[in-house]
Parts: C-alpha cells; structure tokens; sequence
C-alpha cells in the first residue's frame, strides 16, 4: 500500500495530480496524509454514498 501511496502523491510531468484506487480486506495500518479510506462492513458490502441520477 505504501507503494500505491506514493505513486499517488508524485505529479505527472504535465503537473496534473494523479488517483489510485485500491481494495483491500483489511484497514489501513496507519493514517495516510491525503488517503481517503472508505470502510464497509461485512454485512454491507456496498459503497452507498456515490451520486445518483434519478431516471
């Protein structure tokens, strides 16, 4: 993860920020500057916070 971690932080040439997003089984070990951790429970395994478009 901390590989993952640091790749995210260094800029592209052109300047543009880059994202990695990762699954894992387990938290994280530590906090992260700058890593966003959504944690979801075994008996809810969906992330239910995204935008929605009413059709």
């Amino acid at each position: 993860m901390a590989t993952l971690i640091d790749i995210a932080d260094d800029a592209s040439p052109d300047g543009s920020a880059c994202q990695v997003i990762a699954a894992t089984n387990d938290p994280l070990p530590r906090n992260y500057p700058g890593v966003r951790e959504i944690r979801i429970d075994t008996d809810n395994r969906f992330y239910d916070q995204a935008p929605r478009h009413d059709r």
